[in-house]
């Protein structure tokens, strides 16, 4: 199981860019598939906007389209990606359900299907 609370991961403490990175000159992600692997997005929460679409992947190998955000991280994560990038396209790919743990076959999934809707 991968849980990103462990103690003996990285965790990031603070993400920036330099000058002239597509970030900070004005670029507003249009032609940009993102798809946020987390717990899910609560697609009507305000600073989401809305996303393309997306899939949740099971512990047993079921997928399904109900990616709802019950515990709120990957709605966070979208609406930071969002004030960021307001035009990009978002995917939800729900890898957390109730806990944030999963297996590596769900991550590998994910990524899978993320990689084959254009999302790098």
């Amino acid at each position: 199981m991968i849980n990103p609370s462990d103690t003996g991961q990285d965790s990031v403490v603070d993400i920036s860019v330099g000058p002239g990175h597509p970030a900070t000159t004005g670029h507003t992600g249009r032609g940009v598939i993102v798809a946020v692997i987390d717990s899910g997005i609560h697609v009507d929460h305000p600073h989401v906007g809305g996303i393309a679409g997306g899939i949740a992947f099971e512990q047993h190998g079921e997928s399904h389209d109900d990616y709802t955000d019950r515990l709120g991280h990957g709605t966070a994560v979208t609406a930071a990606i969002r004030e960021k990038a307001p035009d990009a396209e978002i995917y939800a790919i729900k890898v957390f359900g109730r806990r944030l743990s999963t297996s590596t076959g769900v991550l590998v999934r994910a990524i899978d299907w993320a990689t084959g809707i254009g999302a790098r």
